[in-house]
């Protein structure tokens, strides 16, 4: 671990002379602690063996592991869900909705938006019904 250490630890016997709710808040506040070094750490050093980033392009790439699967839970609780392979990246999502439907929508060439659409909002398609008296045959 990193010898960065400007946070005072509450030795234990203090520790247990507090109330529990305060115990279990600074228990919880330690490990915080131990999940941001291991971030931090894994942003200084990285490990050069990961194949897979969440920015590769920025100054200091986050290592996400290799061939990782990431859930994205949206506002009203549907889930997207990307699964990256060495050669392939798929995209499914749970809507909470019926007709919800995943749509992909490209931005510039290698960026696409991933977008729960309700399908019930989507236009109505624009040729013409087989019993529509304008209805120009070609």
């Amino acid at each position: 671990m990193s010898t960065r250490n400007f946070i005072t630890r509450v030795p234990d016997d203090r520790l247990a002379k507090l109330p529990v709710y305060a115990q279990d808040e600074i228990n919880m506040a330690r490990r915080y602690i131990a999940e941001l070094e291991a971030e931090l750490e894994a942003l200084v050093n990285p490990d050069h063996s990961v194949t897979t980033f969440a920015d590769p392009h920025a100054s200091r790439p986050k290592p996400i592991g290799d061939n990782p699967t990431v859930r994205h839970r949206l506002a009203d609780g549907s889930e997207i869900e990307v699964t990256c392979q060495p050669h392939k990246v798929t995209v499914s999502a749970n809507g909470k909705s019926f007709h919800q439907r995943l749509v992909m929508v490209p931005q510039v060439s290698n960026v696409v938006d991933v977008v729960l659409t309700d399908e019930t909002t989507w236009p109505q398609d624009p040729r013409p019904k087989s019993s529509d008296q304008w209805k120009v045959n070609r």
